[in-house]
């Protein structure tokens, strides 16, 4: 840094004083300081024969974040500064970020698996409750409806019809198991 001022004696000029700051040494604790604290800096000056800024130092990638300006022996000096991590997200906000979708994905998974397993329970539980031939319940389930009926309303009066084709066997062992099956099928839509 210079800085150069015209001396008069007497009102008559007699000369500059020239002074001559090496800049590393008079900004080097503010540099380092700096440097400490995570801040990226430039400090800047402009000339006595004009034009705008021009960097004297600087470790700053892009723009400042704050600055500061003077003028001293002519020229308008500017220091800027800027967190070194500006812009950048913290780790903690990236893991919590990171933790948040693993949990919703991990819970759509689980949710789906469990939707799943739902469903085929439920559709075990069909194959179980109806004949695959005519669709409709089978004796197990009958019987099953039929009980939890009957507790449910004990002592009261109900009444109950079974259903029975007689030879069947004598249609399977004639025209074969297809011909029966096809009797067994008319016979339901006809109930």
């Amino acid at each position: 840094m210079a800085v150069c001022k015209p001396i008069f004696i007497k009102d008559k000029f007699w000369g500059y004083a020239t002074v001559l700051y090496k800049e590393k040494r008079l900004f080097k604790p503010t540099f380092n300081k700096l440097d400490k604290l995570g801040y990226n800096y430039r400090l800047s000056k402009t000339f006595i024969t004009g034009g705008g800024y021009q960097p004297l130092r600087s470790n700053l990638p892009a723009k400042s974040q704050s600055e500061i300006t003077c003028r001293l022996g002519g020229c308008s000096w500017k220091m800027e500064a800027a967190r070194k991590d500006a812009g950048q997200m913290p780790q903690e906000v990236k893991s919590g970020i990171f933790s948040g979708i693993f949990t919703v994905v991990i819970n759509t998974i689980l949710a789906a698996l469990l939707l799943n397993y739902l469903e085929r329970g439920r559709r075990l539980s069909r194959l179980l409750d109806t004949d695959y031939l005519t669709g409709f319940m089978s004796r197990q389930a009958f019987d099953r409806d039929v009980r939890k009926y009957l507790d449910k309303h004990k002592g009261e009066p109900s009444v109950g019809a079974l259903i029975d084709s007689d030879d069947l066997k004598h249609i399977n062992d004639l025209y074969g198991h297809d011909a029966g099956d096809v009797a067994l099928k008319t016979f339901a839509k006809v109930l």
